[in-house]
């Protein structure tokens, strides 16, 4: 049997639609890596809050003059007052980080799932295509098959015919 008489008439499309499937499969990726980084940059973002939450408790303590044997003078307990706002301000920052960083990871991963869909849809796009191809190069073989046993029982035919003269 020789497969190479048969041509897929739609070979260009489904060419095109293997390209699409590539193409949506690289975009899942790329969706998937920027949900990964997302992800880690806003648990280095966490964990500069709980950092920074530290030292707020440890600068408060000792603006209280808990823990600390020597008393502040006026000047030294105004730095202490300053940098604390400062942490403050700070962490505030930080908090709208977080919640900003959250916010980008919400929106990757809705990128990520329209990215999985989208693969979903070319697959099955090529699948049907592919399919499609199958059965139309069986249905040809069938017929070549086919062609081939007639062209054997005629042959067999005149055979017969010409040992009966």
């Amino acid at each position: 049997m020789e497969t190479s008489g048969f041509r897929y008439r739609l070979e260009a499309l489904l060419d095109r639609r293997s390209a699409l499937k590539e193409k949506a499969q690289k975009a899942l990726a790329d969706a998937h890596k920027a949900v990964v980084e997302n992800t880690e940059r806003l648990r280095r973002l966490e964990q500069e809050e709980v950092e920074l939450r530290e030292r707020q408790v440890e600068y408060q303590c000792g603006l209280l003059g808990q823990g600390l044997p020597d008393v502040p003078t006026g000047e030294k307990l105004q730095r202490r007052i300053d940098y604390l706002r400062a942490l403050n301000t700070d962490l505030q920052d930080l908090k709208n980080a977080v919640f900003s960083q959250r916010l980008k990871i919400e929106d990757a991963r809705h990128a990520e799932e329209a990215a999985r869909q989208t693969l979903v849809d070319r697959s099955r796009d090529v699948e049907v295509l592919e399919k499609h191809r199958s059965k139309l190069k069986e249905r040809f073989h069938q017929g070549q098959e086919r062609l081939e046993q007639i062209e054997q029982d005629e042959m067999g035919s005149i055979s017969h015919a010409r040992k009966g003269i």
